[in-house]
This record gives C-alpha cells, structure tokens and sequence, in this order.
C-alpha cells in the first residue's frame, strides 16, 4: 500500500516542512521568553559570557526579523512596566490609534533607545 494510492505522494515532504516550521516557532518563542524577557528585562538568573553569547546568536537565528538586541528589549520591556498604559508606555494599546500606529511608536522607540538618541 502506498501514499500515491490515497493521493498523499508529498505528504512525508509536507510533515518534513511543517516540523520545520513548528520547530522554528516554537524555539522562537522559547528564546523570547527565556533569554530576551526572564533573562535580559527581568534579570532572573545570570548566565556566563559564552552562554550569553551563544543564547544571543540563537535568538538572532530563530527570530530573524522579529529580532531585538537584548538591551533595547530590556529597556522596552521596563519602560513597559513603569509605565503600563500611561503616555510613557512604549507599546500601550491605550494611548495609540490602532495596531499598526502602535506598532510604529514601539518600533521608533527601539531604535532610538538602541542608538542612544533617547
């Protein structure tokens, strides 16, 4: 019995590719929460030069375009928490005109955080 026969000639290509892709989220996610938010905005725990280094680069490889230096994350993320919901607040759903307005204001926050005109 093959897969050709039920029409699933591709489908171990497919599983291939979407494991790929799952796999990729999910260590996205996991170098969000672990290294840029409990280990650089929270300080929960402290790890050695090399490990830093190494959970830098894999952060910058799984989040690609999404990535954020690890010190204007932490910067954001305070701001964030001083001044929840406020004008202060870098990302405050309540003090923007929408998602994308919001989106903007962060985004321009970061940079200039990042290259110390703020």
């Amino acid at each position: 019995m093959t897969l050709d026969r039920y029409g699933l000639r591709h489908a171990g290509t497919v599983l291939i590719i979407l494991g790929f892709f799952v796999g990729h989220w999910v260590l996205s996610v996991f170098m969000q929460t672990f290294y840029l938010h409990r280990y650089a905005a929270h300080r929960m725990f402290k790890l050695s030069p090399t490990w830093d280094r190494i959970f830098h680069f894999l952060t910058f490889l799984f989040q690609g375009s999404s990535y954020l230096h690890p010190a204007g994350y932490a910067m954001l993320h305070r701001e964030h928490h001083a001044f929840s919901d406020t004008e202060r607040d870098p990302h405050s759903p309540h003090t923007s005109k929408g998602f994308i307005d919001m989106n903007i204001k962060t985004a321009l926050r970061y940079v200039g955080l990042r290259t110390g005109r703020i």
